[in-house]
């Protein structure tokens, strides 16, 4: 066996052996396996071999001098004098001696095996100082290794930067699909309120035309029962006048009729007096006198009766001409009442429903003002709430963006600093090692001090100049990422400023899209309540409203109209607010995305130029 395998056979390595050497992508052995071993320590055993060995002595040492000074101690009288006895001094020397002797040896032992392994390190470092070339190799190859780890954690950074580019695109284009959604949502809305808001127009068209058609229907049938009353009054008038003259007549003839009678009577009874008294004039001529004065007293009677006839019939008569002519005055004083009281009446309620209408119309506008107002305000604290929270909102994801950005400055700084920190602790420590082991050998290896000290300072410049390179380039590389995170920063900063004008132009719009849509659904339910208030106040009042009619009918047809002129204005102005806000929008949404689109392919290019120019830099490390 050769001197070389023998002394590789002895020696502890420090390390991998060279047949293990693994290339630089891989985990490679450091100097870190001969600074262990150069501060290893040797084992404690000697120690504790030499403490048994100091208690099993001292046991048998303290056993047999109790024994053997057992009588010198009762023949001592004091204490003193026993320790300076011979006997006492011979036992304790008996006693410490070898327990000294023990330690010592130990002691020995231990420092011997410090001596072996402090020769087996130095054997190692004298073994890697005489091949400067394994040593650089190995060097290089943890300094290239901890370059491609640099370098893949810079790849991971900026994967992860495009990662999040990546994730505010598509935030950007939901956020931008959110509103084209809430867009539609709000147009679709506003379309059927203007269809409502037709139909009611539809509606109250409608019902202006029925309630002016009743009111017609009501005005004509009040005009037919007042003709109707005149030609009822008439027609009884007629009757009582007729019924009066009827009775007249019979009161007439039943008077000549009882004349006739009486007449009648008269004459029959003259001509049988005439008879009898032809036949029996001798025997009635005494009678005669008798007679003639009974016919005195009924002629006379009759005469009183035909009188007290006529002034009944001329004080009946009188009556019924003075009744008749009071029920005439009364009748025609009580229809020209009636006639002046409807007059009245119809007049009082013409102006009632004018001035009801008119203080509707007031309270309707003020109901209006005052609802507008509470509505402007609501939309006014609304649109303040949805501000504060896109601020919020915007603040956050800002905070987020840029305490990631920092956590990235912050992890590139860590790595350089560690790099360089590595590199020349690497540097301090090979110097160290080198002039600690140069000194330690000087007098064993004076003729290749020279050689080694010259192939070490090659080995060193050329492991300064590389890291110097390496440094250099982590250097470029450091800034050129940190010039693409700064650029990556104000593209995002950029696009956080697009998406939160577009955002704030998007709400404006919805707002004003909103307040025009709750105007109008305000509207719409007011119209509809005054409607219904309206209507329920004409039923009440249909029964009395009679010249009026006609002009209420043209009042409600041009309040109509001009509701018709506002709903179709608001409808127009709402349809172009519409169309300008979708155009506003499907330009914005295409700038924002071309905007992305161009920052994302700028920062592909820019990195992958970046990773070019480290793997060409890394290849011509390697070579």
């Amino acid at each position: 066996m050769s001197e070389p395998q023998r002394r590789a056979a002895r020696r502890r390595p420090a390390g991998t052996p060279r047949g293990n050497v693994a290339a630089a992508n891989d985990d490679s052995p450091s100097i870190g396996g001969l600074i262990f071993a150069l501060q290893q320590k040797p084992s404690s055993q000697p120690f504790l071999f030499a403490a048994i060995a100091s208690g099993v002595w001292l046991a048998l040492s303290v056993a047999l001098g109790g024994a053997l000074i057992s009588g010198v101690l009762q023949r001592s009288p004091t204490l003193s004098d026993f320790f300076l006895s011979p006997a006492a001094l011979t036992v304790a020397a008996t006693i410490i001696v070898p327990i000294a002797i023990f330690w010592f040896l130990a002691m020995l032992i231990w420092r011997a095996q410090e001596l072996r392994l402090m020769s087996s390190a130095m054997t190692e470092v004298a073994v890697r100082l005489a091949e400067p070339d394994r040593m650089a190799e190995k060097s290089i190859a943890s300094l290239g290794q901890s370059v491609r780890r640099q370098v893949a954690f810079m790849n991971e950074a900026v994967s992860r930067a495009l990662g999040r580019a990546s994730e505010l695109e598509a935030l950007v284009h939901n956020e931008v699909a959110e509103l084209e959604r809430s867009y539609d949502e709000n147009e679709l809305r506003i379309r059927h309120l203007i269809e409502d808001l037709a139909s009611e127009r539809d509606a109250l068209r409608n019902s202006s035309e029925r309630v002016g058609e009743a009111l017609r229907g009501v005005g004509s049938d009040v005009t037919r029962e007042i003709m109707a009353v005149s030609e009822q009054a008439t027609d009884r008038l007629q009757q009582v006048a007729v019924q009066l003259e009827h009775a007249l007549r019979q009161m007439t003839d039943r008077t000549a009729e009882l004349t006739s009678e009486s007449g009648n009577a008269f004459l029959n009874t003259l001509s049988t007096i005439y008879t009898r008294l032809g036949s029996e004039v001798p025997q009635l001529i005494d009678k005669l006198g008798a007679e003639q004065t009974k016919l005195t007293v009924l002629i006379d009677g009759a005469s009183t009766n035909l009188a007290a006839l006529e002034s009944a019939l001329r004080v009946r008569t009188e009556t019924l001409e003075t009744t008749l002519s009071e029920r005439t005055s009364s009748l025609e004083l009580a229809l020209g009442q009636n006639a002046t009281r409807i007059e009245t009446l119809l007049t009082d309620q013409t102006e009632a429903i004018d001035s009801t209408l008119a203080n509707r119309q007031q309270l309707l506008d003020a109901t209006l003002t005052a609802h507008q107002d509470g509505l402007n305000s609501s939309l006014a604290m609304h649109g303040q709430q949805i501000d504060a929270q896109l601020l919020e909102r915007t603040k956050q994801i800002d905070s987020a963006f840029t305490e990631r950005l920092r956590t990235f400055d912050e992890a590139l700084l860590r790595s350089t600093m560690a790099m360089d920190n590595a590199v020349s602790e690497r540097a301090r420590s090979i110097t160290n090692a080198m002039e600690t082991h140069a000194k330690a050998l000087g007098e064993s290896m004076e003729k290749q001090a020279g050689e080694l000290d010259e192939t070490l300072m090659r080995g060193i410049s050329a492991v300064r100049r590389t890291s110097e390179n390496i440094t250099r380039q982590s250097v470029k590389t450091i800034e050129g990422l940190a010039g693409q995170a700064e650029l990556l920063r104000n593209v995002s900063e950029n696009l956080l400023g697009q998406i939160n004008s577009i955002t704030n132009r998007f709400e404006n719009q919805g707002q004003v899209i909103m307040k025009a849509a709750n105007s109008l659904e305000a509207a719409n339910f007011k119209i509809d309540s005054t409607l219904q208030t309206r209507h329920q106040e004409l039923g009440a009042l249909l029964d009395r409203i009679s010249d009026r009619t006609q002009q209420f009918g043209t009042v409600m047809s041009g309040y109509s109209n001009t509701i018709e002129g506002s709903l179709a204005e608001a409808e127009s102005r709402a349809r172009s607010a519409a169309e300008e806000l979708a155009r506003g929008a499907e330009m914005r949404s295409r700038a924002a995305i071309a905007e992305v689109e161009r920052f994302r392919s700028e920062a592909d290019s820019s990195t992958d130029r970046v990773l070019e120019d480290l793997r060409s830099k890394f290849n011509f490390v390697q070579k």
